[in-house]
């Protein structure tokens, strides 16, 4: 049985508690098939965005697993107090739990949570990564030096957000938790966060050209948040074998996305790779 409670240790403590829509998923069947997958979620987001991906994995005999990074489903003062260590912290330390349950490992992310997979994918018991919407190219529109200095001083400022009920969340009760959470943080800029952002990004560049395991990258054209300006060639640096699938109709949130074509054409060229059936 994985522990969950190491899943924690040496990161960042949140101090609020998790929206119940941030809590941390696990789906499990009564016999373990050796297989899991992990999920992955983005720069302030939660694990309730996956929820239209479980049945897809858990139906193919998949135990599933998604973790709330420290700082994130909480509140803005757990969310300034997080940086890029306690992400990948986490991340790393889950990724331990299954390894030593799982003999076949496979990675689903989003967006930040593509970085993360990307610096997980060497683990020898990882098989796949299916990277949704990966956030190379977001930018906070502002400079590095002065992001730096800003990131450093704790800057911060309010900033427009607004619930939009045209995308299709599909976690119970959606879309209640967005609303605090859009009170909470999503109406704010920290410099701070922004910078271990870009720190992760980083760290996630600089090891993509040893990426040996089968990568199969999504991305929606109307992408406004990590637009897929410089995809293929960002992706070039991998060693193994990589797929582009880019979905004309697709925003950054593809798996429940305003268009449901898109979430449906998702769910089934992933399916596709899990079935060994043609991909992408």
């Amino acid at each position: 049985m994985v522990d969950v409670g190491r899943w924690r240790l040496g990161v960042y403590g949140d101090k609020a508690k998790p929206v119940a829509a941030a809590e941390d998923i696990v789906k499990l069947h009564e016999e373990n098939s050796g297989k899991s997958v992990l999920m992955l979620h983005g720069y302030a987001g939660y694990p309730g965005e996956f929820y239209s991906l479980i049945p897809l994995f858990f139906e193919r005999g998949y135990d599933v697993f998604i973790p709330r990074l420290p700082g994130m489903g909480t509140s803005g003062d757990d969310f300034r107090s997080s940086e890029e260590n306690d992400w990948l912290g986490l991340a790393r330390n889950v990724l331990k739990t299954l390894e030593e349950e799982y003999s076949d490992i496979v990675l689903v992310s989003h967006s930040m949570g593509t970085f993360l997979s990307v610096l997980l994918s060497s683990n020898e018991k990882v098989s796949m990564q299916f990277l949704i919407a990966p956030a190379f190219s977001t930018s906070f529109g502002i400079g590095d030096e002065e992001l730096e200095k800003l990131g450093t001083e704790d800057y911060e400022r309010s900033i427009p957000w607004k619930s939009d009920d045209s995308y299709h969340l599909s976690y119970p009760g959606a879309p209640r938790d967005d609303e605090v959470l859009g009170r909470e943080y999503w109406s704010h800029f920290y410099a701070s966060d922004a910078l271990a952002f870009t720190r992760l990004k980083k760290m996630a560049l600089d090891v993509l050209e040893s990426v040996t395991i089968p990568t199969y990258v999504y991305h929606g054209l109307k992408d406004e948040t990590a637009p897929p300006d410089g995809l293929v060639e960002t992706f070039s640096k991998v060693k193994g074998r990589v797929r582009i699938k880019i979905f004309d109709e697709g925003t950054h949130l593809l798996m429940y996305d305003r268009c449901r074509d898109v979430e449906k054409e998702l769910i089934a060229s992933i399916a596709s790779v899990l079935d060994g059936r043609p991909a992408l």
